[in-house]
């Protein structure tokens, strides 16, 4: 398979670039004025929060995340001196190298913190939705929702989420709606992912075990906005205000202030079966992703390229490793990605993005495109 010459994508045999990097053109952004804005936003806002200014959700789906996530937390307490509750994710498929790198910048930072533990009944709901969509990554979807009861429970104005603007094929803007809109979307958002967790288990386990399981993931719609509450946070991402640092300069902060190791290893033991499966499937999303990484600088050509190989060529330890999380046979794991039909990538892609759209209303943003300059 011939690839282009600039980043990651498949091109024809004559072709030495994909259509995209014909056309891509960078974006130029006043950083300054952003965290100018950013900062006008905390002064606003932070401070009328009865604790805490913000809340900050530590991610550690994969590697970027992990880091950014807690550079995200030294830049808000560190730079910014903000009152910071810091919601941190621990589950049974998280490295313990990474583990240890987020408990650490957590405890050093001095700031307060809540666990979202994934338990068993997350574990249950792998095998569903693995069985029935192909399904591997949903973590984002809960951490969403958790995040936003916990913001809403302790009344801190602003929630802070992980978001890499390089990412995306085009620079994205961010508008923050007003509270009424904000909740009809948060509720949109809700009623999505219970129904897309319910369906897959449900084809899994009887109708009582499979809402009861449903609930003891995301709880319910009355939990995080009940019919007198009135208050709902902002949202918003610091990474879309401030320019990011260059890999190894971040890395350095972290490893003066929080003792921080990086390790070879995926923080999420998934995150290389995901990529995986989507070529099983015949899916170009990682190839898309890390071809828009490449263009805008935030990677090397060379590193996508040998993370896509581990996508493509896993070692047999982590295949292992996920049939044993989901609680599957090789032969069942294998039989499952040869129904290769149209009827399921199908319905995982629209199911990807209805998700996608309902979380980013759900978190207040109106996502628009920038216009590209000449």
């Amino acid at each position: 398979m011939k690839l282009c010459q600039n980043c990651v994508m498949p091109v024809k045999e004559k072709e030495t670039l994909c259509k995209e990097c014909k056309t891509f053109k960078k974006v130029c952004i006043d950083w300054d004025k952003r965290e100018k804005e950013l900062k006008e936003l905390f002064g606003k806002f932070g401070k009328i929060g009865p604790k805490y200014d913000c809340s900050v959700l530590i991610h550690t789906d994969n590697a970027d995340l992990e880091e950014e996530s807690l550079y995200t937390l030294y830049y808000l307490t560190r730079v910014l001196g903000l009152r910071v509750l810091a919601i941190v994710r621990v589950s049974d498929v998280d490295n313990e190298e990474n583990q240890k790198n987020m408990m650490n910048a957590v405890n050093m930072s001095g700031v307060d913190y809540e666990i979202v533990n994934f338990d068993d009944n997350v574990s249950k709901l792998r095998y569903a939705m693995f069985k029935t969509m192909r399904m591997t990554c949903f973590c984002q979807s809960i951490m969403a929702l958790r995040s936003l009861k916990i913001t809403i429970e302790n009344k801190i104005p602003i929630l802070i989420v992980p978001y890499r603007n390089y990412m995306f094929n085009k620079e994205l803007i961010f508008t923050v709606h007003n509270q009424k809109y904000q909740k009809r979307m948060l509720k949109k958002f809700y009623r999505g992912v219970n129904n897309l967790f319910y369906s897959g288990l449900r084809r899994c386990f009887d109708k009582e075990v499979a809402n009861q399981i449903t609930k003891n993931i995301i709880g319910s719609l009355n939990e995080y906005i009940g019919e007198k509450e009135t208050f709902y946070p902002i949202v918003t991402s610091t990474d879309y205000y401030f320019k990011k640092l260059p890999q190894e300069q971040q890395l350095e902060i972290l490893k003066t202030y929080y003792n921080f190791e990086p390790t070879e290893n995926d923080p999420c033991r998934i995150k290389p079966v995901a990529g995986y499966i989507a070529d099983k499937l015949g899916s170009k999303l990682f190839l898309k992703v890390y071809s828009t990484i490449v263009r805008k600088g935030a990677k090397s050509r060379e590193e996508c390229l040998r993370k896509i190989v581990r996508f493509k060529n896993p070692n047999e330890y982590i295949i292992q490793d996920y049939l044993k999380t989901v609680g599957i046979t090789e032969k069942e794991f294998h039989n499952l990605l040869e129904q290769n039909n149209f009827f399921v990538k199908a319905k995982l892609l629209w199911t990807m993005i209805k998700l996608y759209k309902s979380l980013s209303w759900a978190l207040g943003f109106e996502i628009k495109f920038l216009k590209k300059n000449n």
